[in-house]
Protein backbone atom coordinates (compact mmCIF):
# COMPACT_ATOMS: atom_id res chain seq x y z
CA UNK A 1 0.00 0.00 0.00
CA UNK A 2 1.31 3.43 -1.00
CA UNK A 3 -0.38 6.82 -0.77
CA UNK A 4 -0.34 10.00 -2.82
CA UNK A 5 -0.76 13.26 -0.88
CA UNK A 6 0.90 15.47 -3.48
CA UNK A 7 -2.11 17.76 -4.01
CA UNK A 8 -0.87 20.07 -1.25
CA UNK A 9 2.54 21.70 -1.30
CA UNK A 10 4.74 22.39 1.70
CA UNK A 11 5.63 23.21 4.27
CA UNK A 12 3.03 21.17 6.16
CA UNK A 13 3.52 23.40 9.22
CA UNK A 14 2.92 27.06 8.45
CA UNK A 15 6.00 29.04 9.62
CA UNK A 16 3.65 31.79 10.84
CA UNK A 17 2.07 29.49 13.43
CA UNK A 18 3.23 29.53 17.06
CA UNK A 19 4.57 26.22 18.40
CA UNK A 20 1.94 26.30 21.15
CA UNK A 21 -0.69 25.38 18.53
CA UNK A 22 0.80 21.99 17.66
CA UNK A 23 -1.97 20.33 19.65
CA UNK A 24 -4.67 22.53 18.13
CA UNK A 25 -3.85 21.90 14.47
CA UNK A 26 -2.09 19.05 12.69
CA UNK A 27 0.53 19.45 9.97
CA UNK A 28 -1.47 20.16 6.81
CA UNK A 29 -1.43 17.36 4.24
CA UNK A 30 -3.80 16.38 1.43
CA UNK A 31 -4.45 13.00 3.05
CA UNK A 32 -5.50 12.78 6.68
CA UNK A 33 -7.95 11.01 8.97
CA UNK A 34 -9.50 11.73 12.37
CA UNK A 35 -7.65 15.06 12.66
CA UNK A 36 -4.42 12.99 12.81
CA UNK A 37 -5.19 12.10 16.43
CA UNK A 38 -4.16 8.49 17.23
CA UNK A 39 -6.09 8.74 20.49
CA UNK A 40 -9.36 10.70 20.11
CA UNK A 41 -9.38 11.30 23.88
CA UNK A 42 -6.28 13.53 23.59
CA UNK A 43 -5.21 16.36 21.32
CA UNK A 44 -1.81 14.83 20.49
CA UNK A 45 -1.31 14.84 16.70
CA UNK A 46 0.60 12.40 14.54
CA UNK A 47 3.73 14.00 13.07
CA UNK A 48 2.88 12.62 9.59
CA UNK A 49 -0.91 12.80 9.03
CA UNK A 50 -0.72 11.14 5.59
CA UNK A 51 1.12 8.09 6.93
CA UNK A 52 -1.32 7.97 9.84
CA UNK A 53 -4.26 7.89 7.42
CA UNK A 54 -2.61 5.12 5.40
CA UNK A 55 -1.96 3.14 8.58
CA UNK A 56 -5.63 3.46 9.54
CA UNK A 57 -6.67 2.28 6.07
CA UNK A 58 -4.26 -0.67 6.21
CA UNK A 59 -5.68 -1.66 9.60
CA UNK A 60 -9.23 -1.59 8.24
CA UNK A 61 -8.20 -3.75 5.27
CA UNK A 62 -6.55 -6.18 7.63
CA UNK A 63 -9.73 -6.57 9.69
CA UNK A 64 -11.47 -7.63 6.45
CA UNK A 65 -8.85 -10.23 5.64
CA UNK A 66 -6.83 -8.21 3.15
CA UNK A 67 -3.11 -8.56 3.77
CA UNK A 68 -1.29 -5.23 3.34
CA UNK A 69 2.35 -4.19 3.30
CA UNK A 70 2.66 -0.51 3.99
CA UNK A 71 5.29 1.01 1.69
CA UNK A 72 5.36 4.81 1.70
CA UNK A 73 4.31 7.91 -0.18
CA UNK A 74 4.44 7.55 -3.96
CA UNK A 75 2.97 9.14 -7.07
CA UNK A 76 -0.18 7.49 -8.36
CA UNK A 77 0.93 5.11 -11.17
CA UNK A 78 -0.26 5.90 -14.68
CA UNK A 79 -3.14 3.72 -15.75
CA UNK A 80 -4.28 2.99 -12.20
CA UNK A 81 -7.81 1.62 -11.91
CA UNK A 82 -10.20 3.28 -9.45
CA UNK A 83 -11.77 0.72 -7.14
CA UNK A 84 -13.81 3.00 -4.89
CA UNK A 85 -14.31 6.63 -3.99
CA UNK A 86 -15.79 8.79 -1.25
CA UNK A 87 -17.35 12.14 -2.14
CA UNK A 88 -17.02 15.16 0.12
CA UNK A 89 -20.10 16.79 1.63
CA UNK A 90 -20.97 20.12 -0.05
CA UNK A 91 -18.59 22.97 0.77
CA UNK A 92 -21.40 24.73 2.64
CA UNK A 93 -21.71 21.75 4.99
CA UNK A 94 -17.96 21.73 5.60
CA UNK A 95 -18.04 25.46 6.35
CA UNK A 96 -20.93 25.05 8.79
CA UNK A 97 -19.13 22.31 10.70
CA UNK A 98 -15.78 24.09 10.88
CA UNK A 99 -17.47 27.26 12.17
CA UNK A 100 -19.50 25.33 14.75
CA UNK A 101 -16.47 23.54 16.18
CA UNK A 102 -13.82 26.15 15.32
CA UNK A 103 -12.01 23.40 13.37
CA UNK A 104 -8.54 24.74 12.59
CA UNK A 105 -7.60 21.67 10.53
CA UNK A 106 -10.64 21.93 8.26
CA UNK A 107 -10.26 25.70 7.84
CA UNK A 108 -6.65 25.38 6.72
CA UNK A 109 -7.38 22.46 4.39
CA UNK A 110 -10.27 24.39 2.85
CA UNK A 111 -7.98 27.37 2.20
CA UNK A 112 -5.55 25.06 0.38
CA UNK A 113 -8.37 23.69 -1.77
CA UNK A 114 -9.45 27.21 -2.69
CA UNK A 115 -5.88 27.90 -3.82
CA UNK A 116 -5.99 24.79 -6.05
CA UNK A 117 -9.37 25.85 -7.46
CA UNK A 118 -7.88 29.24 -8.34
CA UNK A 119 -4.95 27.64 -10.18
CA UNK A 120 -2.38 28.28 -7.46
CA UNK A 121 -0.15 25.94 -5.50
CA UNK A 122 -1.65 24.66 -2.24
CA UNK A 123 1.10 26.12 -0.05
CA UNK A 124 0.74 28.31 3.05
CA UNK A 125 1.91 31.37 1.10
CA UNK A 126 -0.30 30.79 -1.94
CA UNK A 127 -3.42 29.88 0.03
CA UNK A 128 -3.05 33.00 2.21
CA UNK A 129 -2.62 35.16 -0.88
CA UNK A 130 -5.69 33.62 -2.53
CA UNK A 131 -7.73 34.17 0.64
CA UNK A 132 -6.75 37.84 0.63
CA UNK A 133 -7.74 38.08 -3.04
CA UNK A 134 -11.12 36.49 -2.31
CA UNK A 135 -11.78 38.92 0.54
CA UNK A 136 -10.92 41.88 -1.70
CA UNK A 137 -13.21 40.60 -4.45
CA UNK A 138 -16.10 40.39 -1.98
CA UNK A 139 -15.61 43.82 -0.43
CA UNK A 140 -14.37 42.38 2.87
CA UNK A 141 -10.90 43.87 2.86
CA UNK A 142 -9.24 46.87 4.49
CA UNK A 143 -5.72 48.12 3.84
CA UNK A 144 -4.78 47.52 7.47
CA UNK A 145 -5.59 43.79 7.22
CA UNK A 146 -3.12 40.93 6.71
CA UNK A 147 -3.59 37.20 6.06
CA UNK A 148 -1.00 34.59 6.98
CA UNK A 149 -3.13 31.42 7.07
CA UNK A 150 -6.60 30.02 6.56
CA UNK A 151 -7.54 29.34 10.18
CA UNK A 152 -6.49 32.57 11.88
CA UNK A 153 -4.05 31.23 14.47
CA UNK A 154 -1.06 33.26 13.33
CA UNK A 155 -0.44 36.31 15.50
CA UNK A 156 0.58 38.12 12.30
CA UNK A 157 -2.98 38.08 10.95
CA UNK A 158 -4.83 41.38 11.08
CA UNK A 159 -8.58 41.89 10.69
CA UNK A 160 -10.94 44.78 11.44
CA UNK A 161 -14.21 44.57 13.34
CA UNK A 162 -15.87 46.23 10.36
CA UNK A 163 -14.72 43.45 8.02
CA UNK A 164 -16.11 40.81 10.39
CA UNK A 165 -19.44 42.63 10.57
CA UNK A 166 -19.62 42.89 6.79
CA UNK A 167 -18.83 39.15 6.47
CA UNK A 168 -21.72 38.25 8.78
CA UNK A 169 -24.05 40.66 7.00
CA UNK A 170 -23.16 39.13 3.63
CA UNK A 171 -24.02 35.69 5.03
CA UNK A 172 -27.44 36.96 6.02
CA UNK A 173 -28.12 38.88 2.81
CA UNK A 174 -26.72 36.55 0.14
CA UNK A 175 -27.99 33.00 -0.31
CA UNK A 176 -24.68 31.75 -1.69
CA UNK A 177 -22.93 32.71 1.54
CA UNK A 178 -25.63 31.51 3.92
CA UNK A 179 -23.33 28.90 5.53
CA UNK A 180 -21.40 31.78 7.12
CA UNK A 181 -24.34 32.34 9.48
CA UNK A 182 -26.04 28.92 9.60
CA UNK A 183 -22.80 27.47 10.93
CA UNK A 184 -22.44 29.94 13.79
CA UNK A 185 -22.65 28.39 17.29
CA UNK A 186 -25.66 29.29 19.44
CA UNK A 187 -24.88 30.90 22.79
CA UNK A 188 -25.13 28.37 25.61
CA UNK A 189 -26.39 25.68 23.23
CA UNK A 190 -23.93 24.45 20.62
CA UNK A 191 -20.36 24.26 19.41
CA UNK A 192 -17.72 26.49 20.94
CA UNK A 193 -20.39 28.51 22.79
CA UNK A 194 -22.11 25.54 24.44
CA UNK A 195 -20.35 26.00 27.80
CA UNK A 196 -20.43 29.80 27.86
CA UNK A 197 -23.01 32.44 28.90
CA UNK A 198 -23.57 30.84 32.31
CA UNK A 199 -23.37 33.84 34.67
CA UNK A 200 -26.39 36.00 35.48
CA UNK A 201 -25.30 38.98 33.39
CA UNK A 202 -24.92 36.77 30.30
CA UNK A 203 -28.07 34.63 30.50
CA UNK A 204 -30.08 36.86 28.17
CA UNK A 205 -27.91 35.74 25.26
CA UNK A 206 -28.54 32.00 25.67
CA UNK A 207 -30.33 30.57 22.68
CA UNK A 208 -30.51 34.01 21.07
CA UNK A 209 -26.97 35.05 20.09
CA UNK A 210 -25.20 33.23 17.25
CA UNK A 211 -21.51 33.98 16.95
CA UNK A 212 -18.05 32.72 16.02
CA UNK A 213 -15.31 32.70 18.61
CA UNK A 214 -11.70 33.71 18.01
CA UNK A 215 -8.92 32.90 20.47
CA UNK A 216 -5.15 33.19 20.31
CA UNK A 217 -2.67 34.39 22.92
CA UNK A 218 -3.68 37.91 23.98
CA UNK A 219 -6.67 38.14 21.64
CA UNK A 220 -10.29 37.09 22.13
CA UNK A 221 -13.16 37.92 19.82
CA UNK A 222 -16.80 37.22 19.11
CA UNK A 223 -18.60 38.07 15.87
CA UNK A 224 -22.15 37.24 14.89
CA UNK A 225 -25.73 38.44 15.10
CA UNK A 226 -28.66 38.68 17.49
CA UNK A 227 -32.31 39.70 17.41
CA UNK A 228 -32.84 42.05 20.34
CA UNK A 229 -35.64 41.85 22.87
CA UNK A 230 -37.69 44.34 20.83
CA UNK A 231 -37.15 42.46 17.57
CA UNK A 232 -34.28 44.49 16.11
CA UNK A 233 -31.65 42.40 14.25
CA UNK A 234 -28.09 43.45 15.06
CA UNK A 235 -24.77 42.28 13.62
CA UNK A 236 -21.75 42.74 15.88
CA UNK A 237 -18.03 42.10 16.20
CA UNK A 238 -16.06 42.59 19.41
CA UNK A 239 -12.31 42.11 19.74
CA UNK A 240 -10.43 42.20 23.05
CA UNK A 241 -6.64 42.57 22.97
CA UNK A 242 -3.91 43.42 25.43
CA UNK A 243 -3.73 42.68 29.13
CA UNK A 244 -7.06 40.96 29.79
CA UNK A 245 -6.71 37.24 30.46
CA UNK A 246 -8.78 34.75 28.46
CA UNK A 247 -11.28 34.12 31.25
CA UNK A 248 -11.93 37.83 31.86
CA UNK A 249 -12.07 38.61 28.14
CA UNK A 250 -14.59 35.87 27.43
CA UNK A 251 -16.73 36.93 30.38
CA UNK A 252 -16.83 40.50 29.05
CA UNK A 253 -17.68 39.29 25.53
CA UNK A 254 -20.52 37.14 26.87
CA UNK A 255 -21.93 39.96 28.97
CA UNK A 256 -21.77 42.66 26.29
CA UNK A 257 -23.48 40.45 23.70
CA UNK A 258 -26.14 39.57 26.31
CA UNK A 259 -26.68 43.31 26.75
CA UNK A 260 -27.35 43.60 23.03
CA UNK A 261 -29.82 40.73 23.21
CA UNK A 262 -31.80 42.27 26.05
CA UNK A 263 -31.81 45.88 24.91
CA UNK A 264 -34.62 47.87 23.38
CA UNK A 265 -32.76 49.39 20.46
Amino acid sequence: LTWDASLFGGPAWNPAWPETFRQSVAPVTALTADHARPNPATFVRHADPSRFAAERFAALLSTHGVGVTLRGAAATPAGSVELARVESPPVATVVEQLLLQSDNDAAEALARHVAVARGRAATPTDSAAVLADELRARGLWADSMAVRDGNGISADNRVTADALVRAVRSGIAERGRRAVVTGLPVAGVSGTLEDRFTVTDALAARGVVRAKTGTIRGVNSLAGYVVTADGQPLVFAFLVTGGAGQTAARAWLDQVTATLASCGC
